[in-house]
């Protein structure tokens, strides 16, 4: 509920939706004129500037995007007064901002003739596409546009977020493998061991060069270590140029982290104050701390006074410190040897002190660590390096920008691997229709000839009709005609156009969906279109990149054409946007609240606190609301990173997690603890019988018992993990059930603050983890959620936004080309490398089942004891740790905003600002 300065503080659920703000203003004045001339801002924590609909991951890019876009179905959403939890229904007609004027659900028996839900052979959904809807540029969206979107997300080559693909339509199988042949594993999978294999001749092709050309003293193109062909040299030369052009970024994003997260990297390692420069190189081993000698090398640490985390100098802690205390600026830190002659970290310290700007630093730091990695830069603009090939061969395997190069890579097998051999979607078609059956409206006749397009998927999914709720985006602006014949790729019968998507084209994908213009600057028939500052001129439709997103803040104003979304021009329920002009600006979280109470922004989502919720009932020109969170926070562990593969290690990291520790942070009826990995909102959610309030308990598929209560001594900790096989002397861990020595472990926090729900969690759980031999880093990230999409984290903590439907199949199956997937590891574990991850893979199986098995019923009950097994394998696999459930907190200037045109129901679904386009000003 909304609320006003010094009114009582009823919390009911909280709201998942992005960060807001806008430029402030005063109220005198005409709410008219004030609508068609001021900005209202929304502000933003982060951008990643990939806008398109088709690619973007991160989900403020998606956010970001989604305000230029209208999907084919939309929610109508409610809080179910029994549970306390909210139903979102299925929504369309011309009452609602979406495509489908009305639609048919037929269930078919297997001679084609209606039938019951239970007696289903085929589900046969028919979507009735309303007239007149027109893009923000002024062209039509037609039936073409839909059937575009809808290949692109069903083509093999296709390897963003969305996993349309997982529903079984009537052919699609057939139209995916092509020449697999029928039953054959997913296309991925097919193309995963062609695209594997790639990437390391890459890593091969430097050896090569190292040894035919380095060692020898001659350039020779003899391949002697991998026996590659020259076809196959020149394509890992063309991979290794494109990684190079990732890993530039890489390094530049890299620095900006750890100068972002510098303050409280130097709570745990002891850096000089204001050298960013030696966080950077740590994190590239180019630094080394201390150690000590005896049975496995530990780190030599010290108890230190620190004042000031950026500027102060560190001090002796008292005598007799023997724990860290934040409070008082002491804490434990690993120690640095500056002086030591002929050491490396002396070399670096002297190579630094020959620059006296940060600038400078910067450019020196990315370079040594260019230079390390990679090989000393070319002269020429665009050039390839000098190579250090030896270094260059580890690199190509273990950068963060690996994993975007095997995406791309994956692309271009797939390309190869399929060949188009006439196997039809055949269960997708449109036809024309003058009267329609609904499933809410009878039958009825049209006014004229509409368009209907008609979806056939095999048995029952009740998944699927929340697949086919995809936004529409214009086939002409990312995927023009004219493009694909510039580029030649209109005449390859291998590779027909069908529907305006190349199939199964890396050069579609990679030259035509993802070209830059069309990534950084969406376009669609939502209530805005992508703009500049001042407003795009009378001749423009498009702004640059440049222009739409330009120091930090994203324009956008109205599409003129959105009230046509209702079928009535000028007229009916739904009408163009009130205010023109729309910005997200990026503000970090902290400084949110700030921002808000200076008036610099008229909207924003700083964390329910107590203290927040204090400060803004004190502010009488800010209103705001809260709703539950239709998602959940968690802690997530990178099964595919060495120093987590083995299972035992990331259940001992969740045994330290103390979950109650959140409460702390948000304050009493500010947040739930949540115990499985899934919404408390859904309908899902295993009740206490089934483990719904306890931590997970439970026998493993190799028969071993596992727990997940915290333990705060960690005695319980080390004797499980005793009791799995690692080595343990005096109390400590030295190595694991392998023989292998404990890595050090880097915990993060996204954002670049500790202003964090996790943050404490983190603190506490390092103490526990250190004090049985293991090496905890806890630090800050501002490109964390960026690092996301390219599963670059090892140990993170993040929140999921929940889906309508509890389906688990893009976060956990193991065909799932999600990100998320990435992140868990599944590439590393489905390739499986010396059998690493054969416990894994046979988890992800049996999980994978589960979710298969989830997609054969309508009954709720039914779903409901499955997702509960589903939901145990995902705690066994220990890749993901559920935090909490947080009340979401959004606050906006009501002395600006009427707040009577704001959504006066909100819930998990439905925020205040839900339907933009009917916000307003007061006058």
């Amino acid at each position: 509920m909304m609320k006003k300065k010094y009114l009582a503080v009823t919390l009911a659920a909280t709201m998942a939706f992005g960060i807001m703000a806008g430029a402030g203003c005063g109220n005198r004045g005409d709410a008219t004129e004030k609508q068609e001339s001021v900005p209202l801002v929304f502000a933003i924590d982060g951008m990643d500037g990939v806008y398109s609909p088709f690619f973007a991951t991160a989900a403020y890019d998606s956010e970001i995007s989604g305000q230029t876009q209208l999907g084919m179905l939309t929610t109508n959403s409610y809080i179910d007064s029994a549970t306390g939890r909210t139903v979102a229904e299925v929504a369309y007609g011309d009452d609602y901002a979406c495509i489908v004027k009305d639609m048919k659900t037929t269930y078919l028996d297997s001679n084609g003739a209606s039938t019951s839900s239970t007696r289903a052979a085929q589900t046969r959904y028919e979507f009735l596409i309303k007239k007149g809807i027109k893009f923000a540029d002024g062209e039509d969206l037609t039936i073409d546009d839909i059937l575009f979107n809808l290949y692109v997300y069903l083509d093999p080559a296709y390897t963003g977020a969305s996993t349309i693909y997982s529903t079984e339509i009537v052919g699609l199988e057939d139209y995916r493998n092509q020449g697999l042949g029928s039953g054959s594993d997913s296309v991925n999978d097919a193309a995963a061991p062609y695209a594997q294999a790639r990437l390391e001749r890459v890593s091969s092709w430097s050896i090569d060069r190292y040894i035919d050309t380095v060692l020898s003293g001659v350039e020779s193109d003899e391949y002697k270590y991998s026996g590659m062909t020259a076809e196959q040299a020149a394509t890992a030369a063309e991979d290794a140029n494109y990684f190079l052009s990732l890993y530039d970024t890489e390094l530049s994003t890299g620095y900006d982290t750890v100068e972002s997260g510098f303050s409280e990297a130097r709570k745990t390692y002891k850096f000089d104050a204001g050298e960013y420069w030696e966080y950077f190189l740590f994190q590239y081993g180019l630094l080394e701390y201390n150690t000590v000698g005896g049975l496995g090398l530990k780190a030599e640490k010290e108890f230190v006074t620190l004042t000031d985390p950026v500027n102060g100098d560190y001090s002796p802690a008292p005598a007799g410190t023997t724990e860290e205390d934040p409070d008082k600026g002491i804490y434990e830190v690993y120690v640095f040897d500056w002086d030591e002659e002929g050491s490396q970290n002396k070399q670096m310290k002297d190579q630094a002190s020959q620059f006296t700007t940060d600038d400078e630093k910067r450019e020196w730091a990315i370079d040594m660590v260019y230079e390390t990695t990679v090989g000393q830069k070319s002269e020429q603009e665009g050039g390839l390096p000098d190579f250090d090939y030896h270094a260059f061969s580890t690199t190509i395997l273990s950068s963060s920008s690996t994993t975007e190069l095997y995406s791309y890579i994956l692309t271009e097998a797939i390309s190869e691997l399929m060949k188009y051999q006439g196997k039809e979607i055949t269960g997708i078609d449109s036809y024309k229709a003058t009267s329609f059956t609904g499933d809410k409206t009878g039958t009825y006749q049209l006014n004229s000839e509409y368009d209907v397009l008609s979806i056939t998927i095999e048995k029952v999914d009740p998944k699927a009709i929340w697949n086919f709720a995809f936004s529409v985006a214009p086939q002409h602006y990312y995927a023009p005609t004219a493009l694909i014949e510039q580029l030649g790729l209109d005449d390859d019968p291998e590779h027909p156009v069908i529907n305006g998507v190349v199939f199964a084209s890396s050069a579609f994908m990679n030259q035509v969906l993802k070209r830059n213009e069309v990534q950084r600057v969406p376009m669609g028939a939502g209530p805005y279109m992508a703009s500049k500052r001042g407003g795009l001129g009378e001749n423009e439709q498009y702004p640059t990149p440049g222009e739409f997103q330009a120091g930090g803040i994203v324009y956008y104003e109205r599409n003129p054409y959105f009230d046509l979304v209702d079928g009535v021009e000028g007229g009916g329920p739904i009408q163009n946007a009130k205010i023109k002009y729309f910005r997200y600006q990026k503000i970090n979280s902290s400084f949110m609240l700030q921002s808000l109470q200076s008036g610099a922004i008229d909207v924003g989502t700083p964390n329910a606190t107590d203290e927040n919720l204090d400060t803004i009932e004190r502010v009488g020109s800010l209103s705001y609301d809260t709703t539950r969170t239709n998602g959940y926070g968690y802690v997530g562990i990178n099964a595919g990173k060495d120093e987590v593969s083995n299972v035992w290690v990331r259940r001992a990291i969740m045994k330290a997690m103390d979950i109650s520790m959140v409460d702390t942070y948000f304050g009493p009826n500010l947040s739930e603890r949540i115990y499985r990995p899934m919404s408390l909102e859904s309908w899902a959610y295993p009740p206490d019988t089934a483990g719904g309030n306890t931590p997970y308990s439970g026998t493993t598929l190799n028969n071993r018992s596992v727990n997940y209560r915290f333990d705060s001594t960690g005695d319980e900790i080390l004797q499980m993990l005793i009791d799995a096989g690692f080595e343990t002397e005096g109390g400590e861990v030295v190595a694991d059930n392998n023989g292998n020595p404990l890595e050090r472990i880097t915990f993060t926090v996204a954002g670049e603050t500790t202003d964090h729900p996790a943050y404490l969690v983190f603190q506490y759980a390092k103490e526990i983890l250190e004090r049985i031999g293991f090496e905890i880093t806890v630090e800050t990230n501002a490109s964390a959620l960026s690092e996301l999409t390219k599963g670059g984290l090892t140990v993170w903590a993040a929140a999921w936004s929940s889906t309508v439907d509890p389906d688990m199949y893009q976060v956990y199956h193991i065909d799932s080309m999600a990100g998320s997937t990435v992140n868990w590891g599944y590439n590393e574990i489905k390739n499986n490398e010396g059998n690493k991850y054969n416990y894994e893979l046979e988890v992800v199986r049996a999980l994978s089942e589960q979710i298969d098995l989830g997609r054969t019923t309508l009954n709720q009950d039914e779903r409901m004891q499955i997702y509960w097994r589903a939901l145990d394998y995902v705690m066994e696999l220990a890749v993901e740790f559920p935090l909490y459930q947080r009340y979401d907190l959004t606050v906006y200037n009501s002395d600006k905003i009427d707040s009577s045109t704001l959504n006066q129901q909100t819930n998990a679904y439905d925020n205040l600002f839900s339907k933009i386009w009917e916000v307003g000003y007061n006058a």
